[in-house]
């Protein structure tokens, strides 16, 4: 057992604490881990423990062996990154998150959010694999990157800041994911999205699909929904963006260039707009109610196709 009631400042890059002799071993902060120099990564690949401080002052720590924080994890450099990388990490009650730089989820890992926690506007968060879980609410009004990983379990992601969204990525049992600010949408072919078992998209800001090939499907079972309450939006590519689960629209949907294409049903209520005289709206499969309030205009075509 470590335990630092001081300051341990790490000026290592590719060093790291690991468990070499096998059995139960802990890091537990309750001082001051920071790195201070060094534009590389420090390692611990054991289980982390912080009831302190945790700054990256400079390049990256990386958590690899899982372990719990209910206090201040701090990215004061604007380069410097914050990652877990491996193992079960929980951000438990009293987490506080600040700083100019990235916290990221970049491996293995899985990090439960078990409480309210908020990532503020000064801070990017990258996540590129691994596993988001927890019952809390991750309220993300920085940046949020997204490329791969998947989102689970009871609680509720809320994006108020700029939102990137790429790759293959996935979102399951019960996960709620709300977007409130833009949400840029530039997965290639045969990527997209991944729902089911009961997790719900709500979209009350704009939803732009600069994809072609781009998927939100189905893959888990189970029940899933993508409420529109904002706008949805395809602003890019010639192709064909597919929304393949139930769709419910109570904002606008605007076919700005290519296709838009409905194969998991849904309704609507209010606008459905085809842009440009070569975009196309396609109802494709399921079940599609055009109730009291829908709209619908623009030069381009409404398909009904299959």
């Amino acid at each position: 057992v470590i335990n630092n009631t001081g300051t341990w400042d790490a000026k290592v890059d590719g060093g790291a604490i690991v468990n070499q002799y096998g059995g139960a071993t802990t890091f537990n902060n309750f001082g001051s881990f920071k790195k201070s120099a060094g534009a590389g990564s420090t390692l611990i690949n054991i289980p982390f423990v912080n009831t302190g401080t945790v700054n990256a002052q400079s390049g990256t720590i990386s958590l690899g062996g899982g372990g719990s924080n209910s206090n201040t994890l701090t990215t004061t450099g604007a380069g410097a990154t914050l990652a877990f990388a491996a193992g079960v990490f929980d951000l438990n009650a009293g987490t506080n998150v600040s700083g100019p730089g990235t916290i990221l989820l970049n491996s293995s890992g899985t990090v439960n959010v078990n409480s309210a926690m908020v990532i503020p506007g000064t801070t990017t968060f990258t996540f590129t694999a691994g596993t988001l879980a927890g019952t809390g609410t991750l309220t993300l009004n920085g940046t949020f990157n997204w490329s791969a990983g998947v989102m689970t379990g009871a609680g509720t992601t809320t994006v108020n800041g700029p939102f990137n969204l790429s790759g293959l990525v996935g979102i399951q049992s019960g996960r709620i994911l709300n977007n409130a600010s833009t949400a840029n949408w530039t997965a290639g072919a045969g990527q997209g999205m991944w729902t089911g078992l009961g997790s719900v998209i709500n979209n009350t800001g704009t939803w732009d699909a600069k994809v072609d090939g781009g998927a939100i499907v189905n893959q888990y079972g189970g029940a899933t929904t993508f409420n529109n309450s904002g706008t949805f939006k395809k602003s890019a590519g010639a192709g064909s963006t597919l929304m393949n689960i139930p769709f419910v629209n109570s904002g606008n949907v605007d076919v700005q260039s290519g296709t838009i294409s409905l194969g998991g049903g849904g309704s609507s209520t209010n606008a459905l707009i085809v842009s440009a005289v070569s975009s196309t709206l396609t109802f494709a499969a399921g079940v599609f109610n055009l109730d009291a309030g829908t709209t619908i205009s623009g030069p381009g075509t409404v398909l009904l196709n299959t």
